[in-house]
Parts: structure tokens; C-alpha cells; sequence
């Protein structure tokens, strides 16, 4: 009998690969153990090399495990069998990241997440937070809400095109300058209101309107090296002084 399960023992010591072993002094035959290792480095196929118990090891990170392991951290292990069946003489021990303990010197956590990640809260506010920068970086980016708002000591914005739809745009700022190559607007309505209103243009300016009426409540003055007034049918001037010459 004791012969019978000791050349178990040893049938089940040869499946193993060298790769994955039982530390310390778990028996081989054991489905699961828990254990702290070490991390080497990681591997082209996506899962890491790890040191404990005197030898390196094979392991992958848990999908529970969210922080991405770097080298020289120190994490919690999980060794279980992936056999179903749950007979320790045939099965093959897996080795599996559950938990970053400690990180190496001051390493940048990084949480990594495969696949499509959504973040809810069914019933509460979320609130992320940053002490210095808050960074996205996408293809593309999408905010869908019904109210936002967005307060900030200064704004800038780099883009190539902006398309905006909205059915009313309301704005107060204290000084506004853009600069471009060319401005087309389009309004059925349009109504400006300003203590002083100069303008500067250095090519024509011209005004095609049906009916044009300019109003000054002290002066209107019209100057320049030729002053050209035509009227098809009409041209009228009236004042209690009319000086021409």
C-alpha cells in the first residue's frame, strides 16, 4: 500500500513541468496553495516569470488582479490544478497573480484590464480625482449626458475641425480674440450691442443689403480721397445748412 502511493506520489511529480512546482514543503499531490513570490520580468505571451522558494516559475495575472505587476514586486500566488475533475495525479498545477503585496522602489501603478471595461455605479455618484494630471488618451472619446459642466482656471483646445449643433448658445466672457483664415457665418437674426465698435479692413468692404439705414445721434462723417454718391432715380440732401465745396 505505501508503495502504491508513493509511485503515485512519483508519477505525479514527472507530470509537473519544471516550469511549476510546490513550494516549500506542500506535498505534489495538493490542488491549491497559496504562496508569495517574487517578480523577474514578463513574458512575450503575456503572463510573468516569478521567483520563490529558490527557483523561478510560470504564472499569468488573475482577472480579479487589476494592478499590472512589475519587475522586483512582490505578489500573493495562487498554484491550483486546471483539472476538473479534480484528480491530483493527473492534473497540471497553474500559477496564477491574485495580488501586487509590495512595489518595486516607487513603480507607476498601472491598472490593466483586457477586453471592453465599463465602471458603473447604479446608485451612487463617482468622483475621480488626480493631484496633479488627469490624462485620456483614445481614438475616440464619447460624453453622453444630459447635463455637463466644466469649470477650469484656463482652457485649450487643438483641433482640426469642430462641428457643433445646438439649439441655444449663451456665453460671458470678458475678452474674446480669434484669429483665422476665414469666418462664414450664417443667421437668420443677427444683433450686435457694444459700448465701441471699431473695425479695420484692409482690402474692400462691402455691404449688399435691400434697405440700408444708418443712424447718428451727434455726427456721421463720410470721408476719403473720392467720395462717389449715385441715385438711379433719387438723391436728396436736407439740413438747415447744406455746405457743398
Amino acid at each position: 500500500m505505501h508503495a502504491q502511493h508513493a509511485q503515485q506520489a512519483q508519477h505525479a511529480t514527472a507530470n509537473v513541468s519544471e516550469d511549476f512546482f510546490w513550494p516549500g514543503d506542500i506535498a505534489p499531490a495538493a490542488l491549491a496553495v497559496t504562496f508569495a513570490a517574487r517578480v523577474i520580468d514578463g513574458r512575450a505571451d503575456g503572463g510573468y516569470t516569478l521567483h520563490a522558494g529558490g527557483r523561478p516559475c510560470a504564472a499569468q495575472r488573475a482577472a480579479s488582479c487589476l494592478l499590472e505587476p512589475e519587475a522586483g514586486d512582490t505578489v500573493a500566488c495562487w498554484r491550483v490544478s486546471d483539472d476538473e475533475t479534480g484528480d491530483a495525479i493527473e492534473a497540471r498545477a497553474r500559477v496564477f497573480i491574485t495580488a501586487v503585496l509590495t512595489r518595486a522602489q516607487s513603480a507607476s501603478a498601472c491598472l490593466s484590464l483586457a477586453g471592453d471595461v465599463e465602471l458603473r455605479t447604479p446608485t451612487g455618484a463617482l468622483h475621480i480625482a488626480a493631484a496633479t494630471t488627469l490624462a485620456w488618451t483614445a481614438p475616440a472619446c464619447k460624453v453622453d449626458s444630459d447635463e455637463l459642466h466644466l469649470r477650469s482656471r484656463a482652457l485649450h483646445v487643438a483641433c482640426t475641425a469642430i462641428d457643433a449643433v445646438s439649439a441655444a448658445c449663451s456665453a460671458a466672457v470678458g475678452q474674446l480674440r480669434l484669429v483665422g483664415a476665414l469666418c462664414a457665418t450664417v443667421f437668420d437674426r443677427e444683433t450686435h450691442h457694444a459700448q465701441q465698435h471699431q473695425r479695420s479692413v484692409e482690402g474692400v468692404d462691402r455691404l449688399d443689403a435691400n434697405v440700408i439705414d444708418h443712424e447718428a445721434r451727434a455726427l456721421m462723417q463720410l470721408r476719403g480721397e473720392n467720395l462717389v454718391a449715385n441715385g438711379t432715380q433719387l438723391v436728396k440732401l436736407r439740413g438747415a445748412q447744406v455746405h457743398i465745396g
